[in-house]
């Protein structure tokens, strides 16, 4: 009326809903009673990755690596990888359960890039290639870089915490393939309402579930690069890592997102893990 726009109470109103109003708490109290069983199989650990002056062990963003003797420096069409990551699996599982991942050794991520030095990404902003290496020990000292490395940033210490990012999101592949009624996805929805806060998802992730930025279609472009079985919903997250000062992921606020098959997790095989990233 006269483009006057009023927000009223319903109390204030001359009707009632049909349906009785209940708190949100009610309900997701409700909702864990009904359907505690199926959830449970959703829960998956997940620790998050803060970057701090002092960091637990030797994990780290950018830097030189902790490479064995005998561990070659990983390469992409004859050109030195750079270092994006490199965790220290015991300070992790100091912290709980990581399986399947190992309880000690590193869990290392490079980076392909071009002649200046530089990311090298495809027309989607996806790097051109990764190369995920699981160590049994990480050396004591740092590994000199090779002679055509170029300049890389400096090391930032990481410090694994335990994280909440445990559960998927309704609209993740996960869930969709259970087939829940509408009222089994609303219970569901309520139940994150209340365990998961909203940036549980944010920031540098180890396992658990991705924070998605656009569509909750992670899983399925993973399992389009590889004909794996299980389809999307065999494929998990394995680490995130959000933009930062030295690195933009399709924008200054997007990540970066990688993807292993769940099979390929369970046997330490990493060598068809799928770069995705999101960007706001």
């Amino acid at each position: 009326h006269q483009g006057e726009l009023q927000v009223l109470p319903w109390q204030s109103l001359s009707w009632s809903p049909a349906v009785p109003v209940t708190t949100s708490r009610g309900r997701a109290a409700g909702a864990r009673a009904a359907y505690p069983s199926t959830w449970a199989a959703l829960h998956r650990p997940g620790f998050r990755l803060q970057v701090a002056e002092r960091g637990s062990g030797l994990s780290q963003l950018y830097g030189l690596p902790h490479l064995p003797p005998g561990e070659a420096w990983p390469r992409h069409e004859g050109r030195a990888m750079a270092l994006l990551c490199q965790i220290d699996l015991a300070t992790v599982a100091a912290l709980g359960s990581a399986a399947p991942l190992p309880g000690r050794g590193g869990l290392l991520v490079f980076v392909a890039t071009d002649a200046e030095g530089e990311v090298a990404i495809d027309e989607l902003f996806n790097p051109v290639a990764v190369r995920v290496i699981c160590l049994p020990q990480l050396a004591a000292q740092p590994t000199p870089a090779p002679s055509d490395a170029t300049d890389w940033p400096a090391r930032q210490p990481l410090k694994p915490v335990a994280g909440r990012a445990v559960w998927p999101q309704p609209d993740a592949a996960l869930v969709q393939a259970l087939g829940w009624t509408p009222a089994a996805a609303e219970a569901y929805r309520q139940h994150l309402d209340q365990q998961v806060p909203e940036e549980a998802g944010a920031g540098h992730l180890l396992l658990g579930y991705p924070g998605v930025l656009q569509n909750n279609d992670l899983e399925l472009d993973a399992a389009s690069e590889h004909e794996m079985p299980g389809g999307p919903t065999a494929w998990r997250l394995l680490l995130q890592l959000d933009s930062d000062d030295t690195l933009m992921w399709g924008t200054d606020s997007g990540r970066l997102y990688l993807m292993v098959h769940e099979a390929d997790l369970a046997a330490g095989d990493f060598s068809r893990v799928v770069a995705l990233t999101q960007g706001l």
